[in-house]
């Protein structure tokens, strides 16, 4: 499918599903119960190592939600927007917000 052929809908589309994937703007993220969350079911394969290594893949908290969206799907735990900016801005504060 080309540009030009595409749906007239697909902008909106994707705007509703980012809108999704986002907590609501103006709320706040709520550290403690993202800590617990991580805890409960991230790290049997993430110990603190692996947010420490020189390489990192995120550098932003944008960056950490996009990886927690990800592996929060992958490992099908249906969380809600909000717990994954929960967890989000959990590992953000804890592990990369100092490396700055």
């Amino acid at each position: 499918m080309s540009a030009r052929s595409a749906s007239p809908l697909y902008p909106a589309a994707m705007l509703m599903l980012l809108a999704m994937l986002l907590p609501p703007p103006g709320a706040a993220a709520d550290v403690e119960r993202g800590q617990l969350l991580y805890e409960n079911h991230c790290v049997e394969c993430h110990d603190g190592r692996a947010h420490y290594r020189e390489n990192r893949r995120a550098s932003s908290l944008a960056e950490v939600r996009q990886w927690v969206v990800k592996w929060s799907a992958t490992l099908q735990l249906q969380w809600s927007a909000d717990e994954r900016g929960d967890v989000a801005a959990y590992l953000y504060q804890r592990y990369y917000q100092s490396a700055q």
